[in-house]
């Protein structure tokens, strides 16, 4: 199936029906059709262009928002037509990208070693979606969530998997960087 140049994440629609794949040295995102019943079957029905090089990418677990680690930003594409629905800045770019499975966050490693946890949900403003960040180190891997949404699991190049819950905090603590009701703790 021809995709764009250098592709490297990839995740399925968890329909089924749609395979996402980014293209790092295109800028590109992949909508190729995974339906055997399709007539398309096994094509790209799109290829969105997401400005700069991506490598990460995630798909909320009701399949309307992909998540799209670029350059400095994470994009939230809507499944159905690849049209943006927010960008936000996170001034570096992605490894890798967990989502909750409520569909509330999704969690996001950076090529700095940064792991940030960002709200998905319909209707937040921008200035809103950055809930929490915390520096993981810069031999991070990979990222997954629990089925429960309240750990998140690091790989590390030393051999480890590094454990994060994600913790809902008092309104009087909260991180100088991202002002936010959550935290990582170790």
């Amino acid at each position: 199936i021809p995709t764009g140049l250098n592709p490297s994440g990839l995740v399925v629609n968890p329909d089924g029906r749609t395979l996402y794949v980014c293209n790092y040295g295109s800028g590109t995102v992949s909508f190729i059709d995974i339906d055997p019943t399709s007539a398309t079957y096994n094509t790209a029905k799109a290829d969105i262009n997401v400005g700069s090089t991506s490598k990460a990418v995630g798909v909320s677990p009701d399949g309307t928002t992909l998540i799209v680690g670029t350059e400095t930003s994470v994009l939230l594409l809507n499944t159905a037509d690849g049209s943006a629905k927010a960008d936000i800045n996170v001034g570096s770019s992605s490894k890798g990208v967990g989502v909750s499975p409520d569909g509330a966050f999704a969690v996001v490693l950076l090529d700095n070693g940064d792991l940030v946890l960002i709200d998905i949900r319909p209707g937040v403003p921008l200035d809103e979606r950055a809930k929490a960040e915390v520096n993981v180190g810069s031999t991070s891997k990979g990222v997954g969530v629990s089925p429960d949404g309240a750990s998140v699991y690091i790989t590390q190049a030393d051999g480890k998997v590094d454990i994060y819950a994600i913790v809902a905090l008092g309104s009087s603590a909260a991180s100088p960087a991202i002002t936010s009701p959550f935290e990582f703790q170790f």
